[in-house]
Order: C-alpha cells, then structure tokens, then sequence
C-alpha cells in the first residue's frame, strides 16, 4: 500500500495524522478509501457496519433466479477495561460478487486490546485480479498465421490488500449525542 507506520501503541499514530498519511496515500494513487463510517457501541454490545450490493443471478431452464448478496461487513464488539483501554472482539466478512459460479468468502475474526484513542490495522484480506484484453483490426486479426500482425493482446494483474483501521474512543456517558 506504500504507508510505512512506525508506531501503532503508546505515543503512537494518532487519529489526525492517520488521516493526512492515507489522503496522502489516496492522491499518490497507491491507496483507495472504500469507506469511512463510524459508529457508536455501548460496552459489551455488539455494532455492524455493513456496505455491499444484491446481486440477481438469472434464471435457467432447471434453476429459478437466486439472489446473492455481495458485502464487506464489520462487527465489533468493544469492552472497556481499566485506564481506558478497550477489548475489541472483530469479526470482518467479505463476500465478494460472484466470479462465473463461485462466490469468494473470506473472513478475519479477532480479539485485540487497544488503549482509547490509539489505531489499530486489521489486514489479510487479499484480492487478485487477472484480465485479458485483445485489441486488433476486425476480420484481419483472425487470419491464421497471420493475424498477430494486426493485433495486440494486455494482460494485466492487479493484487489488493483489505486493511481495516479501527480506533475506538470510550466516550464518557455524559456525552449525548
């Protein structure tokens, strides 16, 4: 991704220069932010975030039409502990839009402790992208033997990480909001 943290605990990175390091990123090219949401979890309660789109898979002669849904879903579950650190149990889930007949699932779950106000990176959700593209003149680029002089072939790979960057904050419960 090209972001290099030197810290991530103690005085470590803080929620600002996060922010500026991953617009930073963003414009360079090197990162791209899906999202940016934010949500609000009582203690020992359960939040999810989810982001994601229904996909219809047509129907054939034997098979009636199904739908599947492809999302990215967040669950955290914070419980605060003493001098305000906080034990977040994390379940990611990422079930991506159907390739051909395959639907890819993956998931991270995990439990860490972070001081309030510190970021914490989730990674390890992978992606890889193959496509061929063929680009040539019509009728002449499928001569035999021949056509490869009028036309061009692209391959391209592409490979993409998930990171997930979490920095749960206790908000005092005098905090209305």
């Amino acid at each position: 991704m090209g972001l290099v943290f030197s810290k991530l605990s103690g005085s470590g990175l803080t929620a600002t220069i996060l922010d500026a390091k991953l617009a930073l990123s963003e414009s360079e090219g090197t990162s791209k932010i899906i999202s940016a949401p934010k949500v609000i979890a009582m203690n020992g309660q359960s939040a999810t975030i989810s982001r994601g789109d229904s996909i219809i898979i047509p129907a054939t002669e034997n098979v009636a039409s199904t739908t599947l849904d492809a999302t990215l879903s967040l669950t955290v579950t914070p419980t605060v502990s003493f001098n305000n650190y906080i034990t977040l149990d994390v379940q990611v889930t990422d079930d991506s839009a159907p390739t051909t007949t395959r639907l890819k699932k993956k998931s991270i779950e995990t439990k860490l402790m972070v001081k309030s106000g510190e970021t914490v990176v989730i990674g390890g959700i992978y992606k890889e992208d193959n496509s061929k593209d063929e680009n040539g003149i019509p009728g002449l680029r499928r001569i035999p033997f021949f056509g490869w002089l009028f036309k061009a072939q692209r391959k391209k790979k592409s490979k993409s990480e998930l990171l997930i960057f979490l920095t749960p904050t206790v908000v005092p419960s005098w905090v209305k909001s």
